[in-house]
C-alpha cells in the first residue's frame, strides 16, 4: 500500500482533499497490466508499495507502557491516506510510532485508542491496558519481513491478562511468540496474572 502523510496537523478537510484528488487521478499501469499507482493533478503519482500486512495475533486486556515524550524515536504521525492494491483508497487515523532496536532490526511499535477517539489523546509515559494486534509485514519484491505492534489504548481501566515482550525469551506462560525477522529474538506474549 502507498501512503501520503502529513507532518503538521491536518483537517478533515486536507483529508477529503487528498482523497478527492486520488480518486480524480489517473491509474498506471505496469507492461503486464496491473496497477501500479495513480497518477494525480501536478503530474504527481502515488505508487502502491510492495509492503503487504498479515495479523499474526490479537490480544485483549494487554497491560503495556506508553512511551515518554522524550522518547528519540517517538513521531506523530497524521492522518494517512492510502491506496491498497485493488485500488480502493483508506484513510487511517493518526497515531503515535516509535521503533524499537533488537539485534539491529527494527520492531515498529504504534500507539493509537481504542474506539473513535484521537490518537493525540493516547496518555504518554504511562501504564496502559488495551488491545494488541501484532502483524507480519512483507516485501513482496525484495522478500523483508518486518513485525509491527499496534497497541490499542483503553480510556477505562480494566483487568489484565497479557503482557508483550520484545527480545524476550519463551516461558510457562507464553501463549504466543514469534522470531524476529532476521535475528534469534522474539516477540512473545505473557499471560500474567490469574
Amino acid at each position: 500500500m502507498a501512503t501520503i502523510t502529513k507532518k503538521n496537523e491536518i483537517s478533515d478537510a486536507d483529508v477529503a482533499k487528498m482523497i478527492k484528488k486520488m480518486e480524480s487521478g489517473y491509474p498506471i499501469h505496469n507492461e503486464k497490466g496491473v496497477m501500479i499507482g495513480i497518477e494525480i493533478e501536478g503530474g504527481e503519482s502515488v505508487m502502491i508499495s510492495n509492503w503487504e500486512h498479515k495479523v499474526l495475533a490479537v490480544f485483549e486486556n494487554v497491560r503495556f507502557r506508553t512511551p515518554r515524550e522524550d522518547d528519540q524515536y517517538l513521531k506523530f504521525v497524521d492522518t494517512a491516506v492510502t491506496l491498497t492494491r485493488g485500488g480502493k483508497i483508506l484513510e487511517i487515523p493518526g497515531y503515535w510510532r516509535r521503533g524499537v532496536w533488537i539485534a539491529k532490526k527494527l520492531v515498529t511499535v504504534t500507539y493509537r485508542m481504542a474506539g473513535q477517539m484521537s490518537a493525540k489523546s493516547v496518555p504518554i509515559g504511562v501504564d496502559a491496558v488495551g488491545k494488541v494486534e501484532i502483524r507480519e509485514s512483507s516485501n513482496s519484491h525484495t522478500g523483508e519481513k518486518r513485525i509491527i505492534i499496534d497497541y490499542y489504548f483503553y480510556p477505562s481501566p480494566v483487568q489484565t491478562f497479557y503482557e508483550v515482550k520484545i527480545g524476550g525469551k519463551k516461558r510457562e506462560s507464553t501463549v504466543f511468540s514469534k522470531p524476529i525477522p532476521g535475528t534469534e529474538e522474539l516477540i512473545v506474549v505473557n499471560k500474567i496474572g490469574k
